[in-house]
């Protein structure tokens, strides 16, 4: 049993890496041990994150965390991103964000896209 343990947690620090290296960012050292080392991944000062992984066909999302998530998004001053993986995936496929946030990511785009033409 032991042994799938820490097979786990290294595939769960996979999913962290490649999370924090798509977004351009950086795992934090011990996530969740140590007080002042909140997320998985930090992006500059503007993301934090925070990896789920599960080898099953499907997670449930806890209101937990997306609590804690937002509270210390809201301390550090940085937007939430949860990050899911599934199945043992290699990369992160799912990113889930606050309403808010993702509203106004949706309007920047589409002010983008008139200002460019597109739309």
């Amino acid at each position: 049993m032991p042994l799938k343990r820490v097979g786990r947690k290294r595939e769960s620090l996979g999913v962290e890496k490649r999370a924090a290296e798509r977004f351009g960012g950086k795992v934090q050292p011990s996530s969740g041990s140590l007080w002042h080392r909140k997320g998985d991944f930090l992006v500059g000062r503007r993301l934090i994150g925070e990896c789920k992984s599960t080898r099953s066909k499907s997670i449930r999302v806890e209101l937990e965390w997306l609590k804690k998530l937002e509270r210390v998004a809201l301390q550090s001053g940085r937007c939430p991103v949860l990050v899911l993986s599934f199945q043992g995936s290699r990369e992160p496929q799912v990113v889930c964000l606050l309403f808010n946030d993702f509203e106004e990511l949706f309007h920047r785009r589409v002010s983008e896209e008139k200002c460019s033409g597109k739309g």
